[in-house]
């Protein structure tokens, strides 16, 4: 019973969770508004969301592969790792879907990007 109070793979996605609200979310939503474009590292947004990405599909992954090997469950610890393995799976596409998106932006190819754009000097004056 002593190796299910402190399970490494849960442990890993606590890590993971306070790796996403602190380091990633932080930057990710402090940087484009504090620092000018010339400072915001461009690749930087891309990096944190496959990092923060990476980290979420390792400890869902290991988290399940863990709870698949297990021979018994009781309680709401089924439950609660079931939801973890989800909740870590969601988390997962997300930051994979940043990631893409990130990178999309930063090859310049994107929703709306194939249209022209409109020139200043072409605005009508009254």
């Amino acid at each position: 019973v002593d190796h299910l109070l402190s399970v490494s793979q849960a442990n890993f996605l606590l890590f993971t969770s306070i790796w996403t609200i602190f380091p990633a979310l932080i930057y990710l939503f402090l940087a484009p508004r504090f620092l000018s474009r010339e400072g915001h590292f461009k690749f930087a947004d891309a990096i944190i969301d496959g990092i923060t990405a990476l980290f979420w599909f390792a400890g869902f992954i290991a988290l399940a592969v863990w709870y698949h090997g297990l021979d018994f469950c009781f309680g709401k610890v089924c439950g609660t790792i079931v939801a973890a393995c989800v909740f870590g799976a969601f988390e997962w596409l997300l930051f994979t879907a940043t990631a893409v998106l990130s990178i999309c932006e930063i090859k310049g190819v994107g929703f709306g990007r194939n249209t022209p754009a409109v020139k200043e000097s072409s605005a009508v004056t009254v």
